[in-house]
C-alpha cells in the first residue's frame, strides 16, 4: 500500500467547453476529463425535437434516456422544468484506453461534444480481483480515507475514514456478483445492489421487461424519484430474459446525498413493488467534494504482481483508473527521467499518476505511461521546451486559462501521438513558426479565447470542436 500526497496547484478536472447550442449541456464524459469503471452519459437539454443518442468515435449512435429529474437545472434559470436530464450507463472500458470523442445529437443534429480519455485493465470488466488504498491529506490536510475495490462498479469506493491502526483486511467486506440484486422475474435492479457499498456519484439501474407505468426508486421509504425507462440492453435481450433489448431503467445518483450508513432502496412499476436492496454508503461528510486532490496505488491488482493507479475525479467523485504499470517497479527500470527540472506545475501533475513518489523517482517508462495531461485555472503563466519530453505516448494536452502568453519553438516536439491539443483562454498573441511542426496525428486544435486569435497559418477551429483537418502540414508553419 503507498501513501498519496496532497498538491498545492489546483487542477481542475471538470471542464466543459461551452456547449453547440444554448440549453443543453453535455456533463459526462466532460471536456479534457478521465474516466474509468462503470459510470453515465448524462447531461441535460431544455426541449428534445427528437430521440437523443450518443456517439463514440463516430461508430453507431447509443439511445439516451432523456426526461430525467434535474432541479438544480430549472433551479438554477437555465430550463423552465426539471424533467430535461438525459443519462445512459456506460461501461467506459468498452471504449479502450486511449482519447475518445463523444458527440449527442437531437433527432439526428449535434448539440455537444467532448473528447476524453479512458484506462483500463486490459479487460472489459474485471471479475474475482480485490484491492483498496488509503488516500492521505483528503479530502482535507490531516483526514485520510479508505477505498475498496467494487466489482459491480469496477471502482474504487469510499469505505471509511480510518486512522492508521483499523485498516480491514483487503476482501473483508463482501463483493456481490455483478448483476445481484432484486427479485427472481423479468425484472432487476442491479444498482444498488444487495449487500453492496457505494460512493461518489453513480446509477440506479437495472432492467425490466414490460413497464405498466412510471418507474420509481424510494430511498429509505422517502419520496419517489423518477427512473428513466427505454435504455437499450442488449446483453438483456440477448441472454433470453427479455425480447427487447429497450428495458433498462436508470438514474444518475449521487450516494453522498443518503449519507453515511446502510440503507433501502424500493423500485416501483406504477406504484407496485418490484425489486429492493439493502446497501451502505460512506462519505467524506459532504454532499459533493470540491476542490481536493488525491491518488493512490493499488498493488496487485487486478491480478499478483500487477499494480493500478488512481487518481480523484473531482467530476465523478471517484478515483479513475489513470493507468498501470506491469509488473510494478523492477530493478531494470529505467533511471534518469529528469523531471525535477521541468517547470513545477508540470511536475506536479505528473506526480499526480505516482503517487508516493518524488521527481527523481520518475522514470522514463512511467512518463511512456501517460496518455493524458490537464492543467486550468492556474496562473502557470510559461512553460519551456523540455516540459513534455518523454511523453511519447500522450494523447491529450489540456491547458486551458493558465495564463499562458508564449509558447517556445519545440515545446511539442516530443508528442507524436498527440490527438488533441487545447489551448483556450489563455493570453497567447503570436504562435512561433513550427511550433506544430511533427504533430502528424493531431486531429483537434483548440485556440480559441486568446488575444491573438485567429492565428496566421493556422486553420480556424469552428466552434470550438470542429476535428482539426488530417491534410494540415503542420511543418510549413
Amino acid at each position: 500500500m503507498h501513501m498519496s500526497m496532497r498538491l498545492p496547484l489546483s487542477v481542475s478536472l471538470v471542464l466543459l467547453v461551452p456547449a453547440l447550442v444554448h440549453a443543453a449541456t453535455l456533463g459526462n464524459p466532460a471536456q479534457g476529463s478521465f474516466y474509468s469503471g462503470i459510470g453515465v452519459v448524462s447531461g441535460w437539454k431544455c426541449t428534445a425535437t427528437g430521440p437523443l443518442t450518443v456517439r463514440f468515435n463516430g461508430s453507431d449512435p447509443i439511445a439516451l434516456a432523456y426526461g430525467n429529474e434535474r432541479p438544480d437545472v430549472r433551479d438554477a434559470g437555465f430550463c423552465p422544468r426539471a424533467h430535461v436530464g438525459f443519462v445512459s450507463i456506460m461501461n467506459w472500458a468498452e471504449l479502450g484506453d486511449g482519447t475518445h470523442t463523444a458527440v449527442a445529437y437531437d433527432d439526428g443534429v449535434e448539440f455537444a461534444r467532448s473528447t476524453f480519455t479512458v484506462a483500463t485493465t486490459g479487460e472489459p470488466f474485471v471479475r474475482g480481483a480485490e484491492g483498496e488504498c488509503r488516500v492521505e491529506d483528503f479530502p482535507a490536510p490531516g483526514e485520510r480515507m479508505h477505498f475498496e475495490w467494487n466489482q459491480n462498479t469496477q471502482h474504487l469506493e469510499m469505505v471509511s475514514a480510518r486512522g492508521e491502526d483499523d485498516t480491514p483486511e483487503a476482501g473483508a467486506r463482501a463483493q456481490p456478483p455483478a448483476g445481484s440484486g432484486g427479485r427472481s422475474g423479468p425484472a432487476t435492479l442491479e444498482n444498488p445492489s444487495d449487500g453492496s457499498f457505494y460512493s461518489g456519484l453513480g446509477v440506479v439501474s437495472g432492467w425490466k421487461c414490460t413497464a405498466n407505468g412510471p418507474l420509481t426508486v424510494r430511498f429509505n421509504g422517502g419520496a419517489p424519484l423518477p427512473l428513466a425507462y427505454g435504455n437499450e440492453r442488449p446483453d438483456v435481450r440477448d441472454a433470453g430474459a427479455c425480447p427487447s433489448a429497450h428495458v433498462g431503467f436508470v438514474s444518475i445518483m449521487n450516494w453522498a446525498e443518503l449519507g453515511d450508513g446502510t440503507h433501502t432502496a424500493v423500485v416501483y412499476d406504477d406504484g407496485v413493488e418490484f425489486a429492493r436492496s439493502t446497501f451502505t454508503v460512506a462519505t467524506t461528510g459532504e454532499p459533493f467534494v470540491r476542490g481536493a486532490e488525491g491518488a493512490c496505488r493499488v498493488e496487485d491488482f487486478p491480478a499478483p504482481g500487477e499494480t493500478m493507479r488512481f487518481v480523484w475525479n473531482q467530476h465523478t467523485q471517484h478515483l479513475e483508473m489513470v493507468g498501470d504499470r506491469r509488473g510494478g517497479r523492477g530493478d531494470d527500470d529505467e533511471e534518469g527521467g529528469g523531471i525535477c527540472d521541468r517547470t513545477p506545475e508540470v511536475v506536479s501533475i505528473i506526480l499526480r499518476s505516482f503517487p508516493g513518489h518524488n521527481c527523481e523517482d520518475i522514470t522514463t517508462k512511467d512518463l511512456a505511461t501517460i496518455i493524458g495531461f490537464t492543467i486550468e485555472n492556474s496562473s502557470l503563466g510559461s512553460l519551456k521546451v523540455g516540459d513534455f519530453a518523454g511523453l511519447g505516448n500522450l494523447e491529450l494536452l489540456y491547458l486551458r486559462n493558465t495564463q499562458l502568453t508564449t509558447l517556445p519553438p519545440g515545446l511539442f516536439a516530443d508528442l507524436g501521438n498527440l490527438k488533441v491539443l487545447t489551448l483556450f483562454e489563455n493570453q497567447l498573441t503570436a504562435l512561433p513558426p513550427g511550433l506544430f511542426a511533427g504533430l502528424t496525428n493531431l486531429k483537434e486544435l483548440v485556440l480559441s479565447g486568446n488575444p491573438g486569435s485567429p492565428f496566421p497559418g493556422v486553420p480556424q477551429i469552428f466552434g470550438n470542436y470542429s476535428p482539426f483537418p488530417c491534410a494540415v502540414d503542420f511543418t510549413d508553419e
